[in-house]
């Protein structure tokens, strides 16, 4: 199995996580569908009414926050390359 794909789990209110039911979907290689190069969690109806409910608290909260408010933490101070 691939170590780029090989389990990618849910991430749901900043947080990792497998699938509430435990079931998982199997990535193949197209060029050969014998090779599972990856595997994802699947989410269930409860995993993603709480997907939906955490979006819907952080809009809450981010749309009380002024851009003003946000002080950007930069580490380099050098301009971006052209």
């Amino acid at each position: 199995m691939s170590d780029i794909y090989a389990k990618t789990p849910l991430f749901i209110d900043a947080e990792e996580m497998s699938s509430s039911t435990g079931e998982a979907k199997q990535l193949r290689n197209p060029a050969n569908i014998e090779e599972v190069v990856g595997e994802f969690a699947r989410a269930s109806l409860d995993d993603v009414d709480r997907a939906i409910e955490a979006a819907a608290g952080a809009l809450r909260l981010d749309s009380r926050t002024s851009m003003l408010m946000v002080q950007p933490q930069w580490t380099d101070s050098r301009p971006l390359a052209a």
